[in-house]
């Protein structure tokens, strides 16, 4: 399926070249939209193209994902839930059938591997505030994944960090949480791949594959199969 990302915020200016996407979207049979703005979420209803609802939304809880399902069909849940809300969302979007304009179960989605935004569920504005390019117009410069030095002026002690990262949290890699994952109901795994190349999308997401796969079919891998999974993810880590 092929899935077209404007999770980007947009201006009034920009409206008209919103409508052209979507409309060339539906022309090529795109299956969903990605989206944050309400203009852009709007917009790609007005073509009936089915949207997914970015996590720059924040959807934190029940009420929020009810009142969103008017318009959505997918919904990906804020990066800092645990998974203990995620699967009471989940239980109760089937207690209330809560259906989007497909009239199927609304899906929510999480993610499960890569970089990890300093901001609220990617809401971030270092990079605007020191390049004048927006993350949230999808031109983050990533400079919280820089090498910094934190120095108490008065003292000159520097403080060091766990880690290669002062200010962005640590990757995360979810690969041995998957059986909790789809025990929640979630139903889409999404995978970070911004300025990645080709080499760790390809392994990243083969390896989910096989892995889910491997818990579909009620084959539980063995430390040894993991232990295998987790060397391919590793050799495209920093790609």
């Amino acid at each position: 399926k092929a899935w077209l990302t404007i999770n980007v915020i947009v201006y009034d200016k920009e409206i008209s070249e919103v409508e052209k996407l979507c409309s060339w979207a539906k022309e090529c049979k795109v299956d969903a939209i990605i989206a944050a703005d309400w203009a852009v979420v709007l917009t790609a209803r007005k073509f009936a193209l089915s949207v997914h609802l970015s996590v720059q939304a924040n959807v934190s809880n029940f009420l929020a994902l009810e009142h969103y399902s008017q318009w959505v069909d997918a919904v990906v849940l804020a990066r800092e839930l645990p998974l203990s809300q995620i699967s009471a969302i989940n239980e109760k979007i089937k207690e209330r059938n809560l259906q989007g304009p497909g009239k199927q179960l609304i899906q929510t989605e999480v993610f499960v591997h890569g970089a990890l935004c300093i901001g609220i569920s990617g809401r971030c504005g270092l990079s605007l505030a020191a390049y004048n390019s927006s993350a949230n117009r999808g031109k983050c410069f990533q400079n919280c994944r820089r090498t910094y030095e934190l120095k108490d002026t008065e003292s000159g002690f520097t403080i060091h960090t766990d880690g290669p990262y002062l200010l962005s949290p640590k990757d995360i890699c979810l690969l041995q949480g998957l059986q909790e994952l789809i025990s929640s109901g979630v139903g889409i795994l999404k995978i970070e791949g911004r300025g990645r190349s080709a080499d760790y999308t390809a392994v990243t997401t083969a390896v989910y594959r096989e892995a889910l796969d491997s818990y579909k079919d009620n084959k539980l891998p063995t430390e040894e199969q993991e232990k295998l999974w987790l060397e391919r993810l590793s050799s495209v880590f920093n790609r």
